[in-house]
């Protein structure tokens, strides 16, 4: 059967955690259905030259929207004037499959698939920008109304769908986050030495990695940092790596607060995805004590790299770290420079939690996740 995919996300130059999660659920689907043809639409206008998504196989085939911006587009559709999305891409398919939230105007495909990442716009509003809170609030709903099958990134996400909107559990099928095992594993220290200085880090250092955003509790971060021991903060720099979020202004004069008082904090900005393994091998821990999460990828990234992981005992974090990383309540910064000292100053502590987090992660492949995925759109077609 042809699988219509709606794959703007992929022609976007720095990708985030959505992009991440769509790109290699579909490289996995793709290998594992051969079978299938894959249509993939994006939006790039006519002023400027096609791109490549990165997915090309030989039942693969790219559609570009030129005679329209993607941007327009979304506004047209909130008003309900926008065309559908297969007549004016060309891609059609048994099935349409929409992994970011809404799902758009269909003509010629009348079956069609959602990916729901987070509810984080209705659990933790304060957290999101108004303008996409407002955007989520009104056409999330929609989206699950109308489509046939939803996909959640998580156990967790699946039943927050099931407890906000009523939806069937049959009508969920969870297709995780997942970690390409080929690509996120432990790197020698040479090469994590030298990913480190290309951003600026020198020494040991205790590492956060996502969205610079209030979500991520990048202020939660840098409090439990200031309360560390002065010989720990000497020893350890704090490394903030991720590319620019939004309401991040007060996020930014923490930052220099902090600096301007001697502490060592370095502000690497958007990671090359290449350099990410070394970065993450190389830090002594990873924390990533966010707010709320659909799953929160860079955790089960971090297990992947043996890299000791500290995260957050709310949403769908403890079913990314399991058993394997220490939980901690976010909202509590001295019990998370608790955590940081613990592992920083314990060996024994440190080697459990590597050895832990990379048997963990074992379990997080795209192919299971891919598998489910196409299980799940191949039932939304025969019906």
């Amino acid at each position: 059967m042809k699988i219509g995919v709606e794959a703007s996300c992929l022609g976007r130059k720095q990708r985030t955690g959505v992009d991440h999660y769509t790109f290699f659920l579909l490289q996995a689907m793709i290998k594992l259905a051969p079978q299938h043809q894959f249509e993939l639409e994006y939006f790039r206008f006519l002023t400027k030259p096609p791109v490549s998504l990165g997915l090309e196989a030989p039942n693969v085939r790219q559609h570009r929207v030129s005679l329209i911006p993607g941007k327009l587009y979304s506004v047209l559709f909130k008003y309900l004037w926008a065309p559908p999305i297969d007549l004016l891409s060309g891609a059609r398919g048994s099935v349409y499959l929409f992994p970011n939230f809404a799902r758009w105007r269909l003509l010629f495909t009348r079956k069609s698939v959602v990916v729901i990442h987070d509810l984080a716009f209705h659990h933790a509003p304060e957290y999101v920008p108004q303008r996409l809170r407002d955007y989520l609030e009104k056409y999330v709903p929609k989206a699950l109304e109308k489509a046939n099958h939803v996909l959640a990134v998580s156990e967790t996400t699946k039943q927050d769908l099931i407890k906000t909107y009523g939806i069937p559990a049959e009508r969920i099928t969870v297709a995780s986050n997942a970690v390409d095992h080929t690509f996120f594993y432990p790197r020698e220290a040479a090469e994590s030495k030298i990913a480190a200085q290309k951003y600026g880090v020198d020494g040991s250092y205790i590492m956060f990695h996502g969205t610079i955003e209030p979500r991520k509790n990048l202020k939660g971060v840098m409090e439990a940092y200031r309360q560390l021991p002065a010989k720990l903060q000497q020893r350890y720099s704090l490394v903030l790596s991720g590319g620019k979020g939004w309401l991040d202004d007060d996020i930014h004069q923490q930052i220099e607060e902090l600096r301007s008082k001697g502490a060592r904090v370095v502000q690497t900005g958007y990671i090359d995805q290449a350099d990410l393994p070394a970065l993450y091998s190389g830090a002594s821990v990873f924390l990533y004590p966010a707010f709320y999460e659909g799953f929160g990828l860079p955790i089960i990234e971090a297990m992947a790299c043996g890299t000791p992981t500290i995260t957050s005992n709310v949403s769908a974090m403890p079913e990314a770290a399991g058993d394997a990383g220490i939980l901690i309540n976010p909202h509590d910064s001295a019990e998370i420079a608790r955590a940081i000292a613990k592992v920083l100053e314990s060996p024994a502590q440190s080697q459990q939690m590597r050895v832990a987090g990379l048997q963990h992660v074992k379990q997080f492949t795209w192919e299971d996740s891919a598998q489910a995925a196409l299980q799940a759109i191949e039932l939304v077609a025969k019906k």
